[in-house]
């Protein structure tokens, strides 16, 4: 059983022996395994093991950077639980009305969720519209597999 605190999307960064540093993303993980990608580098992600991960936490070869969630959210559905009850324990704590906690969660998990972001050319639109729309005229189903965020 996993003691430390570390998810999907979590950076975690790894301290060399010459004193150079990788940072890695997790991508997947399970109770053993976590599939991770150096950020730093052009290459395929490959498996570490949750005890290997966890006793470089503990013995401070590696460190938990930041859970970066908005880099890679697609929809609702993908939003981690744990997620959205710190984003509302945290809103419980600032707003006493249980009613513009819930307007909060609602517009927090619009903001992090690339389909249901507004449409930067129009903000009656969604990115989930838009790709409905193409679908439609060109007749052929559109997966988004992967995006990029990029924020000013």
């Amino acid at each position: 059983m996993r003691l430390l605190k570390y998810t999907v999307n979590s950076l975690i960064e790894w301290k060399h022996e010459n004193e150079n540093t990788s940072i890695e993303r997790v991508l997947w993980m399970d109770e053993e395994l976590v599939y991770v990608i150096d950020v730093n580098k052009n290459s395929a992600p490959y498996l570490r093991s949750t005890a290997d991960i966890d006793s470089a936490l503990i013995d401070g070869r590696a460190v938990i950077k930041e859970d970066d969630t908005l880099a890679v959210i697609l929809k609702e559905e993908d939003i981690p639980k744990e997620l959205l009850k710190e984003q509302e324990k945290f809103l419980e704590m600032e707003l006493k009305d249980k009613k513009e906690v819930e307007e909060k969660l609602e517009k927090y998990k619009k903001e992090i969720c690339l389909l249901s972001q507004n449409w930067i050319k129009d903000e009656n639109k969604t990115i989930s519209d838009l790709l409905d729309e193409a679908i439609g005229k060109l007749g052929e189903n559109i997966i988004i597999k992967k995006f990029t965020r990029y924020e000013l």
